[in-house]
C-alpha cells in the first residue's frame, strides 16, 4: 500500500480506538465526590476494551508501515506493533492503579 493509504488506515483505526476508549469510560463511570468512579462494569465494557486494543494495534501497524513505506505488513512490523500496544496498555494499567 502507498504512504497515503497507510495514513488513512492509521487514522481511521486510531479514531475508532479513541472512540471505543471514551465510550467505555462514559458507559461505566460516574462522578462521586469529585472523583470519577467506575460504578457498574457491563459486558459491553469488555467488548469495547477488546475493540480498543485492536484499534490501537492497527493504528501502530499503520504508523510503522507508513514510516517504513512498506508494501505489506511483515513479521517485524507486527511484533513491534505488539510491543508498543502492550506498553501503551501497560501504562494505562499503571495509571489506573495510581
Amino acid at each position: 500500500m502507498e504512504k497515503r493509504g497507510w495514513a488513512i488506515f492509521q487514522w481511521t483505526s486510531g479514531g475508532a480506538a479513541i472512540l471505543m476508549i471514551v465510550t467505555m469510560f462514559v458507559m461505566t463511570s460516574e462522578i462521586q465526590d469529585d472523583k470519577l468512579v467506575m460504578v457498574h462494569p457491563t459486558p459491553w465494557m469488555y467488548v469495547l476494551f477488546g475493540l480498543s486494543v485492536i484499534g490501537v494495534f492497527l493504528f501502530v501497524v499503520g504508523h510503522l508501515a507508513k514510516k517504513r513505506e512498506a508494501f505489506a505488513v511483515n513479521k517485524s512490523i507486527f511484533l513491534q506493533a505488539l510491543l508498543w500496544t502492550s506498553l501503551f496498555y501497560g501504562l494505562l494499567l499503571g495509571i489506573n492503579f495510581y
